[in-house]
C-alpha cells in the first residue's frame, strides 16, 4: 500500500468516527425525546416569578406575532414580559406601546443608547430593570407555544444543579423555499435531536439564544452576559457549565421562529454566528477555566463543528473526485467512491430520521436532504473563510470582533 492510500485510509477512519459519533447522538436523542414525552412532569407547589426578555431592534415585521403569542402564555405564577427596544426606528415602538397599554404584564422598555451594540448588552439592561426569580429569553421573531415557559420552569426545578433549561425551536417558514427547507432540516437534526442526545449521554446542554430559561441567581453569580459576545448563547453556556451547573433540554417546550429566506440574509447571519463561535473557541483554548469538567466536551464540540467537520467536508470533496476518476482504491480493491457513497447515505439518513421524528417527512424534504451535502454543507466552507477574513480585518482595526448586525426579517 502506497503513502497516498495510507493517508486516505486515515481520513476515511476519521470521517467514519465522526459519522458514528453523530449517529449515536441522533439515536440517543430520539430515545430521550420519546422517553420524555411519555412522562408527565411534576408541577411545583409554588411557581417562581418569571421575567421574559425580548430584545428588539427594528422588528416591526414580526414583533406583533411574538407579543401576541406571549400574551396568550399560560403560566400559573407571576409572569412579566419586557420588550427591550434598542432604539428601533420602524413601527416596533408603536406595536410595543399597544401591547403595553392592553396587557398589564407586558412592558415596553426603551434601552438607553450605548456600546457595544448587540443582544448581550440589551439582555443585561433587562436584568437591571427586572426582579423575577427566573429569566426567559425569546428572539423577536418567535412564536412560543402557550405552555413553553411552564415546561422550562418545571424542568429547571427538577434539580438544584439545573441552571435553567433550554427548549426546542422550530422554523415556521420552513416550507417557503429550498433554502428554508434545508435550514429547517438542519435544525431538526443538529439543533434538536443531537442536542437531546448530548443531554442523554453526557448531561450536557447548550443554550440556543431563544426559548431558554436561566435562574436569576445563576445570572447574578456569573455577572450576566458578556456585552462583547457575538454568540452570547454559547458564551453563557460555557460560563455556566464552568460553575458546575447543568443545562437540561426540555423537548416539550417549543417555540417557532422565522428563518432567513434569501441566501444573502442567511450568509450574513451565519457569518456572524461563525465569528462568534470562532472567538469563543479561541477564548476556550486560551483559558483553562473553560476547559475543565463538562466544558471539555463543549470545547471539543465547538472544535468538531467549526473546524474538524468543515475540514472533513473539504477532504470528502477531494475524496469524492478522486473516487470518481478511480484514482484510489481502499483495501481489497474496494473503490473509494463506494465508501464515499456509504458515508453520504448515512448523512442523508440521519437528516431524514430527524424529519421523521418531527413529522416533517415529505418528497420535497427528502429531495432537499439529498441535496444538502452538495449545496448547503459546501457553503459552510465559504462561511468559515469569510468569518476568518472578517476577524483578521477587525483585529487590524483594533477591534475584538465585528459589530453586531441584526438578521433581516421577512
Amino acid at each position: 500500500m502506497n503513502i497516498a492510500n495510507t493517508i486516505f485510509l486515515v481520513i476515511v477512519a476519521i470521517f467514519w468516527v465522526f459519522l458514528l459519533y453523530y449517529s449515536v447522538l441522533a439515536i440517543a436523542g430520539m430515545f430521550y425525546r420519546i422517553e420524555t414525552l411519555t412522562k408527565k412532569p411534576q408541577e411545583p407547589t409554588q411557581w417562581p416569578s418569571v421575567d421574559v426578555f425580548v430584545p428588539a431592534y427594528n422588528e416591526g415585521k414580526v414583533i406583533f406575532s411574538t407579543l401576541n403569542a406571549l400574551a396568550l402564555t399560560e403560566y400559573p405564577g407571576q409572569l412579566n414580559i419586557y420588550l427591550l427596544n434598542d432604539g428601533s426606528t420602524d413601527e416596533t415602538a408603536e406595536i410595543a406601546d399597544y401591547f403595553d397599554k392592553t396587557f398589564d404584564n407586558i412592558h415596553h422598555i426603551t434601552v438607553p443608547d450605548g456600546k457595544p451594540k448587540g443582544k448581550a448588552r440589551v439582555l443585561n439592561y433587562g436584568l437591571s430593570i427586572s426582579h423575577g426569580d427566573m429569566v426567559v429569553v425569546y428572539d423577536a421573531d418567535n412564536i412560543p407555544d402557550k405552555d413553553a415557559i411552564k415546561y422550562l420552569v418545571m424542568k429547571t426545578l427538577e434539580d438544584d444543579k439545573h441552571a435553567g433549561a433550554v427548549g426546542y425551536y422550530r422554523s415556521y417558514n420552513m416550507h417557503k423555499n429550498l433554502l428554508t427547507r434545508m435550514i429547517g432540516l438542519e435544525i431538526l437534526l443538529f439543533q434538536l435531536i443531537m442536542q437531546l442526545g448530548r443531554w442523554k449521554l453526557f448531561k450536557l446542554g447548550s443554550f440556543t439564544g431563544t426559548n431558554m430559561l436561566i435562574r436569576r441567581s445563576v445570572l447574578d453569580e456569573i455577572g450576566g452576559w458578556d456585552d462583547n459576545a457575538l454568540a452570547e448563547d454559547a458564551e453563557i453556556t460555557l460560563n455556566i457549565t464552568a460553575k458546575g451547573y447543568l443545562i437540561p433540554v426540555e423537548p416539550r417546550s417549543t417555540t417557532w421562529e422565522q428563518e432567513p429566506e434569501t441566501l444573502k440574509v442567511w450568509w450574513k447571519q451565519r457569518t456572524r454566528w461563525m465569528m462568534g463561535n470562532l472567538y469563543l473557541i479561541d477564548k476556550t483554548l486560551q483559558n483553562k477555566h473553560y476547559r475543565t469538567g463538562k466544558n471539555l466536551i463543549n470545547a471539543m464540540q465547538l472544535l468538531s463543528i467549526y473546524y474538524a467537520f468543515i475540514a472533513l467536508v473539504l477532504l470528502s470533496d477531494v475524496w469524492f473526485v478522486m473516487g470518481l476518476i478511480g484514482f484510489f482504491s481502499v483495501g481489497a480493491g474496494i473503490p473509494l467512491i463506494t465508501l464515499w457513497f456509504e458515508s453520504y447515505w448515512i448523512y442523508v439518513t440521519q437528516i431524514i430520521a430527524g424529519a421523521f421524528l418531527e413529522k416533517e417527512v415529505s418528497v420535497s424534504n427528502v429531495l432537499a436532504a439529498m441535496l444538502m451535502y452538495f449545496t448547503y454543507a459546501q457553503l459552510w466552507l465559504l462561511i468559515l473563510i469569510n468569518a476568518q477574513i472578517k476577524i483578521k480585518a477587525s483585529l487590524r482595526q483594533g477591534k475584538e470582533a465585528i459589530q453586531w448586525e441584526k438578521t433581516a426579517r421577512f
